[in-house]
């Protein structure tokens, strides 16, 4: 278990944690060329959920990122399903949180997306939802949009709908949330992206008991964006099951 998973599951950032990490960081740049696929993805993803969970981005940091993101392209095409999500994730979350969108990044997340369309029958639904969250949010912090982005976002929106009932309340937030935010800077709204939102609102009003606040907060922002692809009645119904939540 890598420092990451460890602090997402509550581990206590302790002095001793912090020091592991920063000697470890330098090792990530002189060892760059010997990682494999995998290790690049997990590497990279723990970096993102590090800084997520508080990590400041150090020098270090962003040298030890600078440094696996060529090898990001240069293996693109040896990435599994979930290294390709784990990789979308950590660039979204790390530039969510300040990390510069350098050529390098640029470059990589463009290396990717179309092993995203070329993989779409292989995602699990909490990648599909990851996948859509890190597109989103990574075009909220000026990612341009690209035929690269527009395939994979069309790719993946039929499996939102052939996934419906295995996505857990978080997932519908998030996807909710990135197709509204994908919606509003841009996106096309074609007929897969309106039934992808129809399928996901009657499980907003089945999980109304397990949204935190922050994903009510967000399904009610989306909602609000989503607002003339979704059906009037639905919309209401749905309204009134996040108030009754907000109340309760």
């Amino acid at each position: 278990m890598g420092h990451g998973q460890l602090v997402d599951n509550g581990q206590e950032r302790t002095a001793e944690l912090k020091e592991a990490v920063v000697v470890l960081l330098p090792l990530v740049n002189s060892q760059k060329a010997n990682f494999t696929p995998q290790g690049i993805a997990n590497l990279l993803w723990a970096m993102a959920k590090l800084v997520d969970n508080g990590q400041k981005q150090t020098p270090g940091l962003n040298e030890a990122v600078a440094a696996l993101l060529p090898h990001v392209n240069a293996q693109k095409a040896n990435f599994t399903p979930q290294a390709i999500t784990n990789l979308l994730w950590a660039m979204a979350k790390l530039v969510d949180n300040g990390q510069e969108r350098t050529a390098e990044l640029k470059e990589a997340v463009a290396a990717l997306l179309p092993h995203v369309n070329a993989q779409k029958t292989n995602f699990k639904p909490q990648e599909i939802a990851n996948l859509l969250w890190a597109m989103a949010k990574l075009v909220d912090n000026g990612q341009e949009w690209s035929p690269g982005l527009n395939d994979a976002v069309a790719a993946l929106l039929p499996h939102v709908n052939a996934n419906k009932d295995q996505f857990i309340p978080q997932h519908i937030a998030n996807l909710l949330w990135a197709m509204a935010k994908l919606v509003d800077n841009g996106q096309e709204r074609t007929p897969g992206l309106k039934e992808a939102v129809a399928s996901l609102l009657p499980h907003v009003n089945a999980n109304k008991d397990q949204f935190i606040p922050q994903h009510i907060a967000n399904l009610l922002w989306a909602m609000a964006k989503l607002g003339e692809l979704i059906e009037l009645d639905v919309v209401t119904s749905t309204f009134k099951s996040l108030v009754y939540r907000i109340s309760d």
